[in-house]
């Protein structure tokens, strides 16, 4: 088995990192991809990486709300991809296996940040990396530098939801998931991955300010 190649996350999109809507040319693109990186072909594989790492560090931190947590998930879900690249099919469904592994590996990465709190809190410690990890602004492909009251009062509303629905909100609107993909990474079905954005589009209302409701 060829070695591991070394990933640098750049935080930089490349020219055609921004898949905006996924057509079937696209997918049949990053099928592609796979098949060569399958067959040892780093430079496919990065191009994989540099098309899509903006967007799975997004979806990662509004699950973490860490950034350092951030960025060290995304590097392991473009390990974990490397590693499991044999298993894969090409049948057009390239982004919905990235994001099933991203939302494995940060959920998982959640949980066991989970249990440290709670051990040092039963201990008598703070944990002080992640003393603002509720309040940490969301990281998104259209707001990564954006500082205005608008766009925080977002983030922070985010932060607050039910984590199921962040998920599927995230992944719609966030990353351009259509339905299907949502469903297919959630592992529930469509008519779930709808109930869900809907409930969540209604309790962000909620959340936000009057004045940040268009």
């Amino acid at each position: 088995m060829d070695e591991m190649p070394h990933l640098k996350l750049v935080g930089k999109p490349a020219p055609d990192s921004d898949a905006g809507e996924y057509s079937e040319a696209r997918a049949q693109a990053d099928d592609l991809l796979m098949i060569a990186a399958a067959q040892g072909d780093r430079a496919a594989f990065a191009k994989l990486v540099a098309r899509y790492e903006r967007h799975v560090r997004s979806y990662c931190g509004a699950i973490l709300h860490h950034e350092t947590q951030t960025w060290d998930a995304a590097q392991d879900v473009f390990l974990r991809l490397w590693a499991t690249r044999l298993r894969y099919r090409p049948k057009g469904k390239f982004r919905q296996y990235l994001y099933t592994i991203a939302r494995n590996i940060a959920r998982n990465l959640c949980r066991s940040q989970r249990r440290r709190q709670a051990l040092a809190h039963i201990l008598g410690f703070d944990d002080d990396s992640n003393a603002t990890a509720n309040t940490r602004a969301l990281a998104s492909p259209h707001s990564l530098h954006e500082q205005d009251e608008s766009a925080r009062h977002l983030r922070l509303a985010l932060s607050q939801l039910d984590e199921r629905l962040r998920d599927a909100l995230v992944l719609r609107y966030f990353n351009d998931l259509s339905y299907d993909e949502i469903a297919a990474v959630i592992g529930r079905a469509p008519s779930t991955a709808r109930s869900r954005i809907f409930y969540g589009l209604r309790r962000l209302a909620e959340l936000l300010p009057k004045e940040s409701v268009q």
